[in-house]
């Protein structure tokens, strides 16, 4: 039997809703959101406390973190902050216990990887509420993928696109995790290359996104305003309804500050995917408040990448937030909002996430058929407002301007370009019923009139000729958007290009906001149709039949990238670029003693190069073809003085040589760092349940770094700790420890300097 959830109300709500909107109660008078082919039938407002989801991370990243763990194969290098753990197939490093600042519902990691693709390495995560008794561990899967060129960016799975790689290494955002409120967390690093990788710094967020009210919490609560709308019943024009919990309703936390600036594009595509979260939770407006913190927040986008979700019990949640017109109020379940959920498909598609892990096979034992029922109705309400047949099929203009051709309308993640062989979203059980289920019942459902056939159009200048197949007596109602899209520093902008056609404003078939996701209203004659461009973009026709009652569209997008008198912001004028090269060797060996492993950097004043490279076995170096203009070449290896040398890269390719001259060597040895600690006090005393311990601290040395307390028991297990970063020769400090578990015996305490030394003393409490 499937478990019920006292959170699934979906069916007895719908039924409360249109009851009460055939008696003209709580019902919104049929009104419509502009251009968005969808009624408002009903709307529900309550003031029940809605629970914002609390946000902090924790993260391991210095030689004294890394060296509490556990290594199997793996191994620590450098020191300090600079410290990495370094392992290839068959490695694995395993944390200490690390307190968490609260209970978390849910944990996401993020680790910064040196030497290798994402999926490389392997990371779980696992809790413990005492710091003995674990949880089984979580494997992650990959979310998506930063670097020092690109924000975060979803991936879901495997990385395809090498250009988003960076040698100086990428950041790795992991699935969530669902845990059962632990106070200690530990993570787990399986190596999966045959070459070394360096991972330098492991980010834990801890997420609390339950329901229910912690006492002395009350400031993580959203305000509670009556006029704020909770569920909303809308209806397209083939009639399919769903009953949504909107994002007040579910508990959205807008205070951010992160925003991805929200972009409209008329939907041709719907996506199903799965969230690669836990499938046993009991409330899924908790799950939906985890997972927007996540992406909000630790992935920095300011917001949920998907536009729809659906639970396990049946429920549907607005996702990303829409327009919000000047007057009328905020747009729920906004048409063409932009998302972020596959890489180079975001501009005119449309998520949906089903809320778990379809590949893993508690799935079946989960999944109710109220959930499957309001999975098929999210696809038909999409489908339905834009017009497409879940099994039709038009290509797709990428924002990389690759063509997806003859892509089917309903797709899984997996089924984009690219994402085929990286990614198993949306789970083998999901896709297949993607498959074999799902597409069939949304055409039962829409039941719509073909749509027109032979669509086709052609480009001569800036001229588009528009062709479909129909009878002179047809009537067709059309809509043509258009818009046009660039980099600017490294952020995507966007022109609606709503000046786009002369002919279609003489007919009035242009869309009047410049979004563009309009219809127009009154049918128009004939089976084509001449358009008059004057900027490059992106255009795309849809036509449909104009017939009493529902009707599927024909899609056709064509990308227009030369007119005669385009007005479209030239692209700036490439620059000359030539090839820098070169050799590190020893002074007065003639080139003949090479300098295997130097590092050689190349820093431009005029331009944004600032590049590094290490020198082969030969001693040589080549960074490749380099803008025009003025730079620094810098030679370093150990043993031997550094050197510059300046240059100009103008009309030829350039080759720099190295002569480096060895250090001299220092008589006498390297005095050690004098470390010391000066005071070391502890108190302790109980508070209800906690037992507290209160220590003081002063201590000297060169270059000092951090100090570390630990609250131990006789065991030596971990019950609490604290680190606060020192610098300077001398500090003082004080930290506060506590536990609710029984046997504190020991503080120790633990100082570092920046080359590695530490000293610790311990003390009985």
């Amino acid at each position: 039997m499937t478990e019920q959830s006292p959170f699934r109300r979906r069916r007895s709500r719908r039924a409360f809703i249109k009851s009460a909107a055939a008696l003209g109660v709580a019902a919104a008078g049929a009104a419509t959101f502009p251009g968005s082919n969808v009624r408002v039938d009903a709307i529900r407002r309550s003031d029940r406390r809605r629970r914002k989801a609390r946000n902090e991370e924790v993260r391991d990243r210095s030689a004294s973190d890394f060296a509490a763990g556990h290594e199997r194969g793996a191994s620590i290098r450098g020191q300090g902050s600079d410290a990495s753990i370094r392992g290839r197939s068959g490695a694995s490093f395993e944390s200490r216990g690390i307190s968490a600042p609260f209970a978390p519902s849910h944990v996401g990691l993020c680790w910064t990887g040196r030497g290798a693709r994402p999926s490389d390495v392997s990371v779980s995560v696992r809790g413990s509420r005492n710091g003995q008794n674990w949880s089984d561990w979580q494997e992650l899967g990959i979310e998506a993928i930063s670097s020092n060129a690109h924000g975060a960016i979803p991936v879901h799975g495997e990385l395809q696109d090498d250009s988003l790689l960076d040698a100086d290494g990428i950041k790795v955002f992991g699935t969530l995790a669902g845990l059962n409120r632990p106070r200690f967390l530990q993570y787990r690093i399986d190596f999966r290359s045959d070459q070394d990788v360096e991972i330098d710094e492991v980010t834990l967020a801890c997420i609390d996104a339950r329901s229910d009210e912690e006492e002395g919490s009350s400031s993580f609560f959203a305000t509670a305003r009556a006029d704020e709308i909770t569920d909303v019943t809308l209806t397209n024009e083939a009639g399919v309804s769903i009953y949504v919990t909107t994002r007040e309703g579910w508990g959205v936390d807008e205070d951010h500050d992160n925003f991805w600036e929200e972009r409209f594009v008329p939907v041709k595509k719907v996506f199903l995917h799965h969230t690669a979260t836990s499938n046993n939770y009991s409330d899924g407006a908790a799950e939906v408040r985890a997972i927007h913190s996540y992406h909000a927040i630790n992935l920095g986008w300011g917001d949920i990448g998907y536009q729809i979700l659906v639970d396990r019990f049946g429920n549907i949640y607005e996702g990303r937030r829409g327009r919000d017109p000047e007057k009328g109020g905020r747009e729920i379940l906004s048409n063409g909002v932009e998302g972020g959920h596959v890489l180079s498909y975001n501009y005119g598609s449309t998520a949906i996430a089903a809320i778990g892990n379809s590949q893993q096979g508690q799935w079946n034992r989960t999944w109710s058929n109220e959930a499957y029922d309001a999975l098929v109705d999210a696809v038909a309400f999409e489908c339905g407002r834009h017009f497409l047949h879940p099994e039709g099929q038009s290509d797709f203009l990428r924002t990389d301007r690759v063509w997806h051709e003859g892509f089917t309308h309903c797709v899984g993640h997996r089924d984009a370009e690219g994402d085929g062989g990286s990614t198993q979203c949306p789970g083998s059980r999901l896709y297949d019923f993607l498959n074999n289920e799902l597409r069939n019942q949304v055409a039962d459902k829409l039941e719509g009139a073909g749509a027109p056939s032979g669509l086709s159009g052609t480009q001569a200048g800036n001229q588009l000729e528009f062709d479909w197949d129909g009878g002179s007596d047809d009537d067709f109602e059309v809509f043509f958007e258009g818009w046009w899209r660039w980099v600017e520093d490294g952020v995507s902008q966007m022109d609606y290009l709503s000046d786009h056609s002369n002919a279609f404003k003489e007919h009035e078939w242009a869309s009047t906001r410049d979004d563009g996701e309009s219809w127009q209203g009154d049918p128009q004659s004939g089976s084509s149709a001449d358009v008059e461009l004057t900027e490059t973009g992106q255009y795309t026709l849809h036509v449909r039949k104009a017939v009493n009652g529902f009707s599927f569209a024909d899609h056709l997008t064509v990308h227009v990238e030369d007119l005669d008198d385009s007005d479209e912001p030239d692209d700036p004028e490439e620059p000359e670029e030539y090839r820098v090269s070169g050799v590190v060797a020893v002074e007065g060996t003639d080139l003949d003693d090479t300098i295997e492993g130097a590092t050689v950097t190349l820093i431009g004043h005029e331009t944004d190069v600032n590049e590094e490279i290490v020198t082969d076995e030969d001693g040589e170096f080549d960074f490749g073809e380099v803008p025009a203009g003025d730079y620094e070449v810098t030679a370093t290896a150990d043993g031997y003085e550094p050197q510059t040398i300046p240059i100009t890269v103008d009309d030829n390719d350039i080759e720099v040589i190295f002569a480096l001259e060895p250090e001299e060597e220092e008589n006498g040895e390297d005095e050690p760092d004098d470390l010391t600690i000066d005071e070391f006090n502890v108190s302790s005393r109980t508070t209800g349940p906690w037992f507290r311990a209160n220590v003081s601290w002063a201590v000297s040395g060169n270059n000092l770094e951090s100090v570390t307390s630990r609250l131990l028991d006789g065991s030596g297990n971990q019950l609490d700790s604290a680190t606060g970063s020192i610098s300077g020769s001398s500090a003082s400090g004080k930290h506060e420890l506590r536990t609710r578990e029984s046997g504190a015996s020991i503080v120790e305490l633990i100082v570092t300097d920046s080359n590695g030394n530490s000293v610790s003393d311990q003390q009985s409490i």
